[in-house]
Parts: C-alpha cells; sequence; structure tokens
C-alpha cells in the first residue's frame, strides 16, 4: 500500500482501493473508493472500520455521524 500524509490527511493508494483520512480535533472523516472486487464487501469493509475505530479511539457509539456513501 503507498501512503502519504499532507497536513492533517493520510492519502492511501493499493489495487482496488483508494481514500484518505483527515484528522481533526474531535472528528476523523475517512474517504474510499473501492475497486469493483471490494464493492461486494462494501458494507463489511465499513463495519469493520467503525469498530476497529471505535476500540483503538475509546468511543462508545453514540449514534455520531456516520456517513455511508
Amino acid at each position: 500500500m503507498k501512503a502519504h500524509w499532507q497536513e492533517s490527511t493520510l492519502h492511501f493508494e493499493r489495487l482496488g482501493l483508494s481514500g484518505t483520512l483527515q484528522l481533526a480535533a474531535k472528528e476523523v472523516v475517512l474517504e474510499m473508493q473501492l475497486g469493483f472486487l471490494l464493492t461486494a464487501f462494501r458494507d463489511r469493509i465499513a463495519l469493520a472500520i467503525e469498530r476497529t475505530l471505535d476500540e483503538e479511539l475509546g468511543v462508545k457509539p453514540t449514534g455520531a455521524k456516520r456517513v455511508r456513501r
């Protein structure tokens, strides 16, 4: 996977996946573009990311704004 930071934004890319992770004081914004083959696993990927971020950041799910496009 290729990745680089540009200020508070991590840009990443690999075969079938690219995106950004933006960090702010009280917010994490993750945007990913999935390739054709990974789109079949979109919901599973999103759920795994949400769970991992909640655990790593010590956040209890509160119904905070989570946008899936």
